[in-house]
């Protein structure tokens, strides 16, 4: 019936865990489980002939909004351990080794499908672009550049979605005109930067 095939539960917790992302390769789901209280934690479920769960980043800061990057090899994520919520990047699976790549904070990150940048929104409401150099063991962050805002802002989940060849923005806004929500396309944004 129209491509649908039967679901099947893979998971079956009593904790509240949220879907981020899941990796290139389609083995691995990156979730951020809720703990009591505000707190949130980022968890690899890696499926195979049963679902192991096993922590990645597991602190006293609130940790989530992850997407893994193109090649598998890293996940950039958001966490307010500075007391404010920043990108933070770090190998997968994890070495104990991250970079902070935002400035002025930062949520909701998604990689480009090159892996050499990274598109994220700010609190009030602003879409950056922050450029990235990979090394074999390493990142170098390179500067980070305001794209535009989104008015307003959506506090709750990503506002906007990176098309796969990183030309394209589709933006979501709950700002109504007249009754009807508005999804807002943004084509050639990078010549926008130039």
């Amino acid at each position: 019936m129209g491509g649908v095939g039967e679901t099947e539960n893979l998971v079956d917790r009593e904790e509240d865990l949220v879907l981020c992302d899941v990796s290139p390769d389609e083995v691995s789901m990156l979730v951020h489980q809720t703990r009591p209280g505000t707190s949130r934690d980022l968890m690899i479920l890696t499926m195979g002939a049963s679902v192991e769960s096993t922590a990645y980043r597991e602190t006293a800061a609130d940790e989530r909004c992850g997407s893994f990057s193109p090649d598998g090899r890293w996940i950039a994520y958001t966490s307010n351990e500075s007391g404010r919520y920043e990108i933070y990047v770090a190998p997968f699976p994890w070495t104990g080794r991250r970079w902070q790549v935002s400035e002025e904070g930062g949520l909701f990150p998604q990689w480009r499908s090159d892996g050499r940048e990274i598109v994220y929104t700010r609190q009030n409401g602003e879409l950056v672009a922050a450029a990235i150099e990979i090394g074999t063991d390493s990142l170098q962050p390179s500067g980070t550049q305001v794209l535009f805002r989104i008015h307003p802002p959506i506090p709750s989940g990503a506002s906007f979605a990176l098309a796969p060849d990183g030309e394209k923005l589709l933006v979501w806004s709950n700002k109504l005109r007249e009754s009807e929500t508005v999804v807002n396309l943004v084509v050639n944004w990078p010549a926008e930067l130039d």
